[in-house]
């Protein structure tokens, strides 16, 4: 009989590096995804080498507005190395050397991060647009993504927009909300 293919046991005892996980076949591949998205818990710490280390922000609600922006945009690449590189600072050598489990749990704790903002986000500050802001076009607005509301933010003044962009977020978060509410009762206002 020729030799066995890695079972599941085998695969946990042997730890399997970010580089060898991409040299894996993709049945083994799907194992070790299996594995991780059902049992890894998130971990903001990356062990690197015999090192513990923090991401650049603990809490992204303290992160720059700018830098919550590139780390959103980050995520829309699936890079799992960039995204490591960019919030813990490793190197690439560093990242295929990192346990695949550990990798994959500090990018869950990352996903989970910007879960959570998300969906406050969706929670504080969605609405529908009445007919009138619809028929005004304000749905054009949707295609430029962040850039309206730091427009708003720094009262169309480009020359404050890096400014804006490194308060952190949970500052801009709050005065989105207030922003919200002043437009909603300014519409009941209107309806009055």
């Amino acid at each position: 009989m020729g030799k066995q293919q890695n079972g599941i046991m085998e695969i946990i005892d042997n730890w399997p590096t970010v580089e060898k996980y991409i040299n894996t076949t993709i049945k083994e591949r799907n194992l070790i995804d299996g594995i991780v998205k059902n049992a890894s818990k998130p971990n903001k710490v990356l062990r690197v080498g015999n090192k513990d280390v923090l991401p650049m922000f603990e809490d992204f609600w303290q992160m720059p507005w700018g830098k919550l922006i590139e780390v959103r945009e980050l995520q829309k690449t699936n890079d799992l190395f960039q995204m490591l590189n960019y919030l813990w600072g490793i190197t690439e050598k560093e990242f295929l050397s990192l346990d695949v489990f550990n990798a994959f749990a500090s990018y869950k704790w990352v996903t989970d991060q910007l879960t959570e903002i998300a969906n406050l986000e969706i929670q504080e500050l969605s609405h529908d647009f009445t007919q009138k802001e619809k028929d005004a076009g304000i749905e054009r607005l949707q295609r430029f993504g962040h850039y309206p509301s730091l427009n708003s933010l720094t009262g169309g003044d480009i020359t404050k927009e890096d400014e804006i962009l490194e308060i952190p977020y949970q500052r801009i978060f709050m005065k989105f909300c207030l922003n919200k509410t002043n437009h909603d009762i300014e519409l009941n206002l209107n309806k009055a």
